[in-house]
């Protein structure tokens, strides 16, 4: 076993409480003191975990291992790598008896990246991945496969911001909410992260069967982008009336997403709270999809509004769609749901913007649940009128959200007039942009030419809005929103250092004498290739259309030693 001396006390620990168990030594094997070999079972990595240091990698390898087992759970305190050895090499099953809920088998405590393997859970079992408090985590390549569940299923439970990227996640419950975000509890006492880190990001994954893509819960900011959901499974935020704690979802970017279904009357969306943007999310199977916005206060009397219906007598009804983050008055002062010295934002202070919205190539406008007879006979109450009426989305007043108050979507309130200024979202290059003088303050327009975001489409696109100039006091076009950088940052970031490897030869060092090996063997990771000799094959990491596995260490100490490799890229990134 090869060790770093930073890293003997930890294992001496560990080796002398293992004896006294009266067992002779640990089955997993360090290796040049940074990777951790385990035999894949959940004790083994648990024990490597606790002897990890921060960037060290612990290795699950190729086989089927069954987690879980009397609710036994794993925890990751530090900021390490826990890798697979591939989604069709290393799968970790749960055990039927482990326990259901808001319970997960794998859980991230610190800025720690997981992936590479496939997780199943068996019929009635729910446990998967959750995430938090510490942010920056990253969960990557893994297969969470919970087709064979007819209960609600979490595949990450996210409590803080961090990365989930090249996932294949399935379910077959329409209850099934794969990714469910909450907090971090002041959020809503925050300002706008919209183009930044700190989110919870969804991206380059794929959602199959039936469920939630997510529900972005209370106080909850989500980006799900460049994803594919071959099921009728739509993207969920919540509103207040249904959450605990008693908040809205904060924030959603949702864009360049692709539904495959061909089923009729589903929803791709359902956004019920805070602020965001929706742009390039296109249905391809079907023109029979639903996109809503909603507010559920207005469509039952829930417990968190006093069991009372909310209606435009409410306006605006707290963290509905649209509403900025909570105002600061110090003192004593306090909203119902805000924290003391806080209070209610204003109706429409931060609207959604929406833009290229469509199912089969045809624009598809937001649409809102009906209202209730009892909400009706309230507000009828409310405003002293027997033949007053209200909608959840409109115009005509009286509503709940409104198109150019509360959001803003390109063609206006129905999707198909032509961007004149007057209303809704424009779509075109700055010189377009330029040549339009708005009458409307706060609509948008998404410029073509400029933004520089997307790594594979140089000019991307950033949205501008007019707005009054906080110095010239004249209405004006102002940059209001880049999307954060993709791939995500972290995802174009080597999470592994692979192990030195032994000197190889020729064909093994993947050429002749000094030329650049391209194996597992005989250069680490992907290393270079020394001059040839009867060295023994290296241990290392390698990548197979993009995806990294580890080659077993051969004990045998190298002749000489190669270069070590650097810029290594994970899953495909």
């Amino acid at each position: 076993m090869l060790l770093k001396k930073s890293h003997l006390p930890a294992a001496l620990a560990l080796s002398l409480f293992f004896l006294a168990c009266g067992k002779t030594c640990l089955a997993y094997t360090v290796v040049s003191g940074t990777i951790y070999v385990t035999d894949g079972s959940q004790a083994d990595v648990n024990s490597a975990l606790a002897a990890a240091p921060a960037g060290d990698t612990i290795q699950i390898p190729p086989g089927t291992f069954t987690w879980g087992t009397n609710g036994a759970a794993t925890y990751i305190n530090s900021a390490v790598n826990l890798l697979g050895s591939g989604t069709s090499n290393t799968t970790i099953i749960l055990d039927p008896g482990f326990s259901t809920g808001y319970n997960e088998v794998i859980n991230i405590t610190a800025g720690a990246t997981v992936g590479n393997f496939s997780l199943e859970p068996p019929a009635n079992t729910e446990g998967g991945i959750s995430a938090g408090p510490a942010t920056g985590w990253r969960v990557t390549n893994i297969n969470y496969n919970n087709v064979g569940n007819s209960s609600v299923g979490y595949f990450c439970y996210a409590g803080s911001y961090g990365l989930i990227d090249n996932c294949t996640v399935a379910a077959n419950n329409g209850e099934c909410e794969l990714i469910f975000g909450r907090g971090p509890n002041d959020s809503w006492q925050t300002g706008s992260s919209m183009g930044k880190a700190d989110n919870v990001i969804v991206e380059d994954s794929t959602f199959n069967g039936t469920g939630y893509v997510c529900d972005a819960n209370s106080n909850a900011r989500f980006v799900i982008r460049f994803c594919t959901i071959t099921g009728p499974m739509k993207v969920d935020g919540h509103g207040l009336a249904s959450n605990t704690p008693a908040r809205g979802v904060r924030q959603m970017e949702i864009y360049d997403n692709t539904w495959t279904s061909t089923n009729s009357y589903w929803a791709i969306m359902e956004l019920r709270g805070g602020t965001g943007v929706c742009f390039n999310n296109a249905s391809v199977g079907s023109n029979l999809i639903f996109f809503f916005l909603n507010e559920y206060g207005a469509t039952a009397p829930w417990a968190n509004f006093g069991n009372v219906c909310q209606t435009p007598y409410n306006y605006p009804i707290a963290d509905q769609i649209g509403e900025g983050p909570d105002l600061y008055v110090g003192g004593t002062s306090q909203g119902t749901f805000q924290p003391p010295g806080y209070v209610q934002n204003s109706g429409g202070s931060a609207p959604y913007y929406i833009w290229n919205v469509t199912q089969c190539g045809q624009p598809v406008a937001a649409v809102g649940s009906q209202i209730p007879a009892n909400a009706i006979a309230q507000y009828q109450s409310e405003v002293g009128g027997t033949t007053a009426t209200f909608t959840m989305v409109g115009p005509p007043s009286p509503d709940i959200i409104e198109e150019g108050r509360d959001y803003f979507q390109q063609g206006g309130f129905n999707g198909n007039a032509p961007f004149t200024g007057a209303d809704g979202v424009g779509v075109g290059t700055t010189t377009q942009m330029n040549g339009i003088k708005p009458t409307k303050i706060g609509v948008g327009f998404w410029v073509t030419d400029q933004g520089t975001w997307n790594n594979n489409t140089p000019g991307s696109g950033m949205l501008y809005t007019w707005q009054i100039d906080p110095v010239t006091k004249l209405p004006t076009w102002e940059p209001t929103y880049t999307p954060y950088q993709y791939p995500d940052p972290q995802a174009g970031t080597a999470i592994v250092t692979g192990s030195t490897g032994t000197t190889g030869t020729g064909s093994t060092g993947g050429g002749s004498t000094g030329s650049t090996g391209t194996g597992s063997s005989g250069g680490g990771s992907t290393g270079t290739g020394s001059t040839g000799g009867t060295g023994t094959s290296g241990g290392g990491w390698v990548s197979t259309n993009g995806v990294w596995t580890f080659s077993p260490y051969a004990p045998a100490a190298p002749a000489t030693v190669p270069p070590a490799p650097t810029n290594l890229q994970v899953t495909g990134t």
